[in-house]
C-alpha cells in the first residue's frame, strides 16, 4: 500500500510520464482503491475532479477515468492497487530515480539512477548512459556533480553536471553511491555458524555493516506478524467551476 502511494506521488510530480489512456486507467484504479465500487447515489457527476492524479489533469481525463471506474465493480482496494502496480512496472521510466541537472551547455537534463548505471535524459529521452562497471568514481564539488567513467577504449573521462544547490548535489552523490554499492554486490556468503539460515552480503563500500543489517532484517522477518493498517483518504479538492452537483 505504501508503495502504491509512493508511485502515485511520483506520477503527480512528473517522475513517471504516462500516455493518456494509461493515465485514465491508473486514475480509475486509484479511485477504486479510494472510493470502492461506483454508486450513483454517492458519486455525483464530476467526482473524479476531487482528486489530483496528474499535474496537467483535464476534464476529459477525469471523464475517461470515471467511465473506467464504473466497470471496476467488485474489485477490492487491495486488488485495485495490485493491478495499478502491475501496469506501472512495464513503464520505461519505472524504478528510475531522477535528478534535474544542467549540462556543460546549460541545457536541462535529468540524471536517472538505475540498477545498471546512470542514465542521462533530455526531455525524458535517453541521450547517454554510464554503466556501473565503467564508473570509477563519483564525487561533487560545491554544486557540481562529477562522474569519472571509462569509455569503450578504457580511456577515463570526467563528466560534470550542475545542480541547484550544494545540498541537492550532496543528495545526488549520496543516492548514487548507495545505488552503486547495492547493485555492485558481487558475493553472497553464509554467516559462520548459521549455515543455510542467514546470509550476508559483501561489497567494498559498506562491508560488515550490510552483514549486520542483513542478519537483523532476516531475524525481524521471522518474528514479525503481518502488519495491520488503515488506508488514509487522499486530500480532496473542489470540483471544477460549472460542474453540476446533481444528476446530468
Amino acid at each position: 500500500y505504501q508503495f502504491f502511494l509512493q508511485v502515485k506521488q511520483d506520477i503527480y510530480q512528473g517522475r513517471l510520464p504516462l500516455t493518456y489512456d494509461l493515465a485514465a486507467e491508473l486514475f480509475a484504479y486509484a479511485i477504486q482503491s479510494e472510493l470502492g465500487d461506483y454508486d450513483p447515489r454517492r458519486h455525483l457527476p464530476g467526482y473524479a475532479a476531487e482528486f489530483n492524479f496528474v499535474s496537467n489533469q483535464t476534464k476529459d481525463l477525469e471523464s475517461k477515468a470515471m467511465e473506467i471506474h464504473k466497470g471496476l465493480c467488485g474489485t477490492v482496494p487491495a486488488v485495485a492497487e495490485i493491478n495499478f502496480l502491475d501496469r506501472i512496472k512495464w513503464l520505461d521510466m519505472y524504478g528510475i530515480d531522477l535528478h534535474p541537472v544542467l549540462g556543460e551547455d546549460s541545457i536541462e537534463y535529468f540524471l536517472g539512477l538505475t540498477p545498471s548505471g546512470i542514465l542521462v535524459l533530455r526531455n525524458k529521452t535517453k541521450v547517454g548512459n554510464y554503466f556501473w562497471p565503467r564508473i570509477t568514481k563519483v564525487y561533487y564539488k560545491r554544486k557540481y556533480f562529477m562522474i569519472r567513467a571509462k569509455d569503450k577504449t578504457n580511456e577515463q573521462n570526467t563528466y560534470g553536471f550542475e545542480l541547484p544547490s550544494k545540498r541537492a548535489c550532496k543528495h545526488l552523490w549520496k543516492c548514487c553511491v548507495e545505488h552503486r554499492a547495492f547493485f555492485k554486490l558481487t558475493q553472497i556468503r553464509e554467516v559462520p555458524g548459521q549455515s543455510g539460515k542467514i546470509v550476508g552480503l559483501e561489497n567494498k563500500f559498506y562491508g560488515s555493516r550490510l552483514d549486520k543489517n542483513s542478519q537483523s532484517m532476516n531475524m525481524s522477518a521471522r518474528l514479525r506478524t503481518p502488519p495491520t493498517f488503515v488506508r488514509a483518504p487522499s486530500r480532496r479538492f473542489h470540483k471544477r467551476i460549472g460542474q453540476p452537483d446533481g444528476a446530468d
